[in-house]
């Protein structure tokens, strides 16, 4: 076999590997990208570099796409991530320069790459199947109660290491625990959308008479001691001052026609868990209580408020712990009138047997 060919196949291999890790591994990755670049310049491809200048000009367009990267570079100050990212785009310079200058691929070397990546895909969703491998985490580090959203995620493909930049732009987003659990709205939103403060705040002085002639008639103390504790800091003023919401255009939020603009200085980075668990502790509650199923209360979640899922099988996604510590912190800050909410349920102490 010619010097040529050897060249050539070694070029193709190089390729065909790549295009195999494209879905497997990002270290592997970079190292067929190294050394895809390697057989480039046994192949002659320095050579042909003048070309750039002239007809394979449009090859510079790639070119100013890594660039933006690297402009962005002197805006930020995590560094880390900022090379962790160029390394990571570096394909995105490499691969135009070497197969813009290098022979076309045709016929059965097309084949031969994109078989390799069809396989590179199979074998990576059959390691994911036969071994419960998850796309973000690398099971190096098993869990025993299993991995939940508050895990550190450590990916070990090009696909689960997608998802983790998507999460990280979703974290960003003025809504993002809302976004990240699916919901249609947010719980300050849907109270503007139905007016809530002057709904709540007349409410409670409708439950206060009747609480004044039959005590006996709230079963759950603590519910009615936090409702009247926001009423009494919150929806009562908001409501004395026009603060409705969407009718009166301002409200938690203020309001361009039916959309809310959401200061920056709320944007912060909530926790899903922080919306849920105090949701997730009621849920329990009416349990307890013989108000309902957990499978009752699900579908009440995802029927009546339209939600992705029921409320219970967020459980599964956090985990039972970090409801339950969550609850904890929140119970041990809270003023004192309003501490016994946030006590833990007994059925979500005893979450695992439930479940189980």
């Amino acid at each position: 076999m010619r010097s040529s060919d050897l060249k050539r196949l070694f070029y193709i291999t190089t390729l065909s590997g790549t295009a195999f890790c494209l879905p497997v591994s990002i270290w592997l990755l970079s190292l067929f990208t190294i050394l895809t670049f390697i057989s480039w310049i046994l192949n002659g491809g320095f050579i042909k570099v003048k070309l750039l200048t002239g007809e394979k000009k449009e090859i510079l367009i790639f070119f100013s796409i890594y660039l933006v990267y690297l402009i962005w570079m002197l805006n930020t100050s995590d560094t880390r991530t900022g090379f962790t990212e160029l390394r990571l785009k570096l394909p995105l310079l490499l691969f135009p320069l070497v197969t813009g200058l290098s022979s076309p691929i045709e016929g059965k070397e097309l084949r031969i790459i994109i078989t390799s990546f069809i396989s590179g895909v199979i074998v990576s969703s059959a390691y994911g199947v036969l071994t419960g491998a998850d796309l973000v985490f690398s099971g190096n580090n098993p869990s025993i109660m299993g991995y939940a959203e508050t895990d550190k995620p450590d990916p070990v493909s090009v696909v689960g290491r997608t998802f983790v930049l998507a999460e990280e732009e979703i974290s960003k987003a003025p809504r993002h625990a809302v976004i990240r659990l699916g919901l249609p709205m947010g719980e300050f939103e849907l109270m503007d959308l139905t007016g809530a403060v002057d709904i709540r705040s007349k409410g409670m002085r409708s439950a206060e008479a009747i609480l004044k002639l039959y005590p006996e008639f709230e079963p759950w103390p603590a519910l009615m001691s936090v409702h009247r504790y926001i009423v009494d800091k919150l929806w009562a003023p908001m409501s004395k001052k026009g603060l409705s919401g969407v009718k009166t255009g301002k409200g938690f939020y203020t309001y361009d026609g039916a959309k809310p603009r959401v200061p920056e200085e709320l944007c912060g980075d909530m926790h899903p868990l922080e919306i849920l668990a105090p949701g997730l502790n009621c849920a329990a509650w009416c349990v307890t209580n013989g108000v309902g199923s957990v499978d009752d209360i699900n579908k009440i979640f995802r029927f009546a408020f339209n939600w992705p899922k029921g409320i219970f099988e967020y459980i599964n996604d956090y985990g039972i712990n970090e409801v339950v510590k969550i609850l904890k912190r929140k119970q041990k800050e809270a003023p004192d009138k309003v501490k016994d909410f946030y006590a833990a349920d007994p059925f979500l102490l005893n979450w695992d047997q439930q479940s189980g």
